[in-house]
Formats: structure tokens, sequence, C-alpha cells
């Protein structure tokens, strides 16, 4: 259980350098678990947790990064996700969510990846 599963950074100039916020939780399964990965939905976007193995009532942060200058992103306030896998796998999965928009002040040639990619 996250005490907030979204979090706003608002305008972040690109000059800025990597953002990041930290997301507390508390494992509330009867089971333990073993948190595997944590995916992201963009390359922008990194995360770790503190505590990869949990019983009930652990609490643990979710330290989650975001690269304003990484590539192109939306010109308007846009999203992205990050999820916890875990062994086992629990019935949903959790997941939090990052807001930012990009003020490009630096322009599009200063992007750090230059070739064309999928996220």
């Amino acid at each position: 259980m996250f005490n907030e599963i979204e979090y706003d950074f608002g305008t972040v100039k690109q000059s800025g350098g990597v953002v990041s916020h930290n997301f507390d939780f508390e494992y509330v399964g009867e089971n333990p678990v073993k948190i595997t990965a944590v995916p992201t939905s963009c390359a922008c976007t990194t995360a770790e947790v503190s505590n990869k193995e949990l019983k009930k009532g652990d609490k643990g942060v979710l330290t989650v990064k975001f690269d304003p200058n990484l590539h192109e992103e939306p010109h308007e306030k846009f999203f992205k996700t990050i999820t916890l896998i875990t062994d086992p796998k629990l019935d949903k999965q959790p997941e939090v969510k990052i807001w930012a928009e990009v003020n490009l002040d630096l322009g599009p040639e200063a992007y750090k990846l230059k070739e064309t990619h999928k996220d």
C-alpha cells in the first residue's frame, strides 16, 4: 500500500537535471513477497526500491527518477508509470505514476539520446 500513487513534478526545466521523488509504502499482504523488477514505461524514468523482500508490516521506499533531457517528450503535461513486479505475483500489481511538463530551455539539439528509440 502506497501513501500516494501519483506525484506531479510540475514544469521541469530541461537544463535542471534529473529530478526524483520517493513513494513510501507498507506491505499489507499476508504472505511474504520478493520484488523482482521495477519496470518503467519509458527510458527517461528509472526506479529502485529500498526493500526487495517483504513480509506483512514491512515498510519501504520506491525512489523514482526522471530525466527531462533524455529525449523528446510530449509538449504538454504527460505521465510515466512505474510497476512493482513480485514473486509470487500479486492479484493487483502495485503501480505509481509521475506527471511532468518539460520546459525546453536548451532546445531539442541538447537531448542526450539522439537516435530514434522505442519506449
